[in-house]
């Protein structure tokens, strides 16, 4: 008995002074016993667009070890147990989980066929001829932040909207790239073309808000290529609204759905 319990004993000192060790493999970081592994890291960079250099993914492994250790203070001190974190963390559990169903079910919609494309030739026999393409800098804003919209509204530039975002501790990413007008919305186009230079415009993106500035624009032709491309991609995005909106006509037939009279549509 007195040899098991010494076996017992150093079986557990052993124990300790392995898990007190540096993580190995899959496990990147330790956060008093919680574990950051390798897709965790890969996914908040995915989230973030950032790069893939070492010391890129060693400042994101630290970005999540901080917000672990600020997530297990504000849950010490009962925050998640407001309304206002319940009523947040439904809706962005909400927008994800209807965002890949979404995703999941528009998979399965190919390329159109040669007739729904010569059909579409002949119905709009000017479409996709020439684009504007508007060369923008942008601040991508993850996440769900109800009340900043309306602060952001208020900026009158760029550089206004990184200090808000900066004061308030939000993660964000600055780029430039090229918005493509071939399929935006009119409302869209028109504020581009109407806008003052320089001043910063807000737009809702999968991730969370987009924060924009329109540095240039210029007209382009469309090649015979590009445009039997972009003609497809018309459609398939035409076939994905309408796939949609049968599915959601067809929940809201099998559920019981009520309503106050003055939200009914």
């Amino acid at each position: 008995m007195i040899r098991l319990s010494i076996w017992l004993f150093f079986t557990t000192i052993s124990l300790s002074a392995c898990s007190r060790g540096a993580p190995v493999g899959q496990v990147l970081a330790t956060v008093d016993g919680e574990e950051i592994t390798v897709s965790e890291l890969r996914a908040e960079a995915d989230a973030r667009n950032a790069g893939d250099d070492p010391d890129t993914r060693k400042r994101l492994l630290w970005d999540i070890v901080d917000r672990r250790l600020l997530v297990r203070e504000a849950r010490r001190l009962k925050l998640d147990q407001q309304i206002s974190y319940l009523l947040d963390r439904r809706r962005v559990e909400e927008k994800l989980l209807s965002n890949l169903l979404l995703r999941t079910l528009t998979e399965s919609i190919g390329t159109p066929s040669k007739h729904d494309t010569d059909v579409f030739l002949r119905s709009h026999p000017t479409a996709f001829t020439k684009h504007t393409v508007y060369d923008v800098e942008q601040i991508d804003i993850r996440g769900d932040h109800p009340r900043l919209a309306d602060q952001l509204k208020k900026t009158a530039s760029l550089n206004d909207v990184d200090h808000v975002l900066a004061t308030q501790g939000i993660v964000h990413q600055h780029s430039r790239t090229q918005w493509d007008g071939s399929f935006m919305s009119d409302d869209l186009a028109t504020l581009l073309e109407q806008l003052p230079p320089g001043r910063p415009f807000l737009r809702v993106s999968m991730n969370g808000l987009v924060a924009a500035n329109v540095l240039s624009r210029r007209v382009k032709p469309y090649s015979y290529e590009d445009r039997i491309a972009l003609i497809h991609e018309s459609l398939r995005i035409q076939s994905q609204e309408n796939f949609i909106r049968s599915k959601l006509k067809g929940l809201s037939e099998l559920s019981k759905i009520q309503v106050q009279s003055r939200f009914v549509k």
